[in-house]
């Protein structure tokens, strides 16, 4: 699977997440579909990429959830992970 060279992360989750979270993070947001419609890997694939145990990127994942870094929803048996483009309000702003 290829990823993106580059990619753009918030400010507040470089600052707020522990390093654990940051390396979930980066991981979904190298992903070529994270930022248009989201990316579904599930923690067993992001546990593989990353070098972690899934139990940790299982807790890592609803910790940037909790914290409205991510936005999860169900897809299909698993579930899907988008930017939260407004964390702070737990909402996305309205697209003008």
């Amino acid at each position: 699977m290829k990823t993106n060279a580059f990619v753009k992360i918030p400010r507040n989750v470089g600052n707020e997440a522990t390093p654990v979270e940051l390396k979930v993070y980066y991981y979904l947001a190298g992903l070529p579909s994270f930022n248009k419609q989201g990316a579904y890997p599930s923690a067993a694939t992001i546990a593989k990429k990353t070098g972690m145990c899934r139990n940790t990127v299982t807790g890592a994942l609803l910790s940037l959830t909790s914290k409205g870094f991510l936005k999860k929803t169900k897809h299909g048996k698993g579930y899907k992970y988008a930017p939260n483009t407004c964390p702070k309000y737990g909402q996305n702003l309205p697209k003008i």
